[in-house]
């Protein structure tokens, strides 16, 4: 077996391993994945049994303060420790969808809106892959093994984690 270019401290890239890469996501990052599942931005129910939801297929437009709203009512500890600020969830927005666009709108009263110009679905979601180096199933929402066999780059967590057992054990 040639093994010339196999890299000891890199894992082997396992349907396993990309599902703990998508569980392990939190935050904004988590939402995004929901919203990219779904192809749906959802807002708390304004009655009793309504809640609004937005179709995402094509590109839109979506106002940050919609976008907040999303996210706080999918993750109600989202202002727990701190308030949402618009400018981390642009931020995050930016490095995991860089082809979203930050705009000014005028909405039916006259007055500006800010927010977001997002790419189709299908752009968003192939960026979110390239992002968190993860090829997603998106009709079965799982992620799927892809060549290579192992991560380009050196996983430094995990290097970390065995050069501080390694130690651990020689003392």
């Amino acid at each position: 077996m040639d093994i010339k270019n196999f890299q000891v401290r890199q894992r082997p890239i396992t349907h396993e391993h990309l599902n703990q890469r998508l569980q392990s996501l939190d935050g904004f990052e988590r939402f995004w994945l929901e919203v990219l599942e779904t192809g749906k931005f959802r807002t708390k129910p304004t009655g009793i049994y309504s809640s609004s939801e937005t179709d995402w297929d094509d590109s839109i437009f979506i106002s940050t303060q919609t976008i907040m709203d999303c996210y706080s009512h999918y993750d109600k500890n989202a202002n727990r420790y701190e308030p949402l600020q618009t400018q981390k969830i642009a931020k995050t927005l930016q490095r995991i969808c860089p082809s979203a666009k930050g705009v000014r709108v005028k909405i039916t009263s006259g007055k500006q809106e800010r927010g977001y110009t997002l790419p189709a679905i299908q752009i968003a979601r192939d960026e979110f892959e390239s992002t968190i180096k993860t090829k997603i199933n998106w009709d079965n929402h799982i992620p799927e093994t892809q060549e290579p066999e192992y991560d380009d780059e050196y996983d430094f967590d995990l290097l970390y984690d065995a050069m501080k057992e390694n130690a651990s054990e020689a003392i």
